[in-house]
C-alpha cells in the first residue's frame, strides 16, 4: 500500500473514533504531513479549525501560528496535529478509543518520518513517550526518541497565551515557549 492511500485510510478509520461524542468534527491535522522535519502534537481543540490551519481569532491557534510566523516557518516546513484528531479533548474519549487514537498517532509520525518533535504539554510529551514525565525537568529539552528523532516537551499554546496576556511580555512561560520553538526549528534546520 502506497503512503497516500495509507494515510486516507486513517483519515477514514479516525472518523469512526468516538461515535458516541455529539457534533465530533475529524480533524487529523494541519500542515506538510509528507516531508515535515518538524510535527507538533497538542491537545487543544482551539490550535485549528481545519487542514488549512485556519484559526480562530484570539485563539492559541492563532498564537501559535503568528509565533511560527515570526520564526519564518511555513506550513510547507511543520505537521500539527492533536492527540484527539477531533474537536474534544483526549480525555473525553473511552480508554479504548484513546488507545486507538494513540496507535493513528504513531502512523502519523512513521509516516511523516520528522526530526523532531514539539509536544505541546506534559501530557502529550507523556503519551508520545508512552511513560510518566516530570514535565519540568524535561521542559525545553532534546530528548531522543526511536532512531534520530528528538522530542521536546513544552508548555500548551493555550497555557502560554494566557500567561502572557496575565503577565504581559515578560512572561516566563512565554519566553520559555518561544525559546522551545526557536529551539525546534534550529534542531529541524541542523544537518
Amino acid at each position: 500500500m502506497d503512503i497516500e492511500s495509507l494515510w486516507e485510510e486513517m483519515v477514514f478509520e479516525v472518523g469512526t473514533i468516538g461515535k458516541h461524542l455529539k457534533d465530533k468534527k475529524t480533524l487529523i491535522g494541519a500542515g506538510n504531513h509528507f516531508t515535515s522535519d518538524l510535527v507538533f502534537v497538542g491537545d487543544e481543540s482551539e490550535l485549528f479549525m481545519d487542514e488549512e490551519f485556519r484559526t480562530r481569532e484570539g485563539s492559541s491557534g492563532e498564537f501559535l501560528k503568528k509565533l511560527l510566523d515570526l520564526l519564518e516557518l511555513e506550513q510547507e516546513d511543520y505537521y500539527l496535529t492533536t492527540l484527539s484528531k477531533s474537536n474534544y479533548k483526549f480525555l473525553t474519549f473511552s480508554e479504548e478509543d484513546q488507545e486507538l487514537l494513540l496507535d493513528y498517532l504513531k502512523m502519523q509520525i512513521s509516516i511523516i518520518k520528522p526530526k523532531i518533535i514539539v509536544a505541546f504539554g506534559g501530557d502529550v510529551g507523556s503519551y508520545i513517550l508512552g511513560r510518566d514525565l516530570n514535565f519540568f525537568f524535561f521542559l525545553g529539552k532534546l530528548l531522543n526518541l526511536a532512531g534520530d528523532m528528538k522530542l521536546i516537551v513544552t508548555y500548551a499554546p493555550g497555557f502560554a497565551l494566557k500567561s502572557r496576556n496575565e503577565a504581559g511580555k515578560n512572561s516566563q512561560v512565554a519566553k520559555e515557549f518561544w525559546n522551545d520553538l526557536k529551539l525546534a526549528k534550529n534542531y529541524m534546520l541542523e544537518d
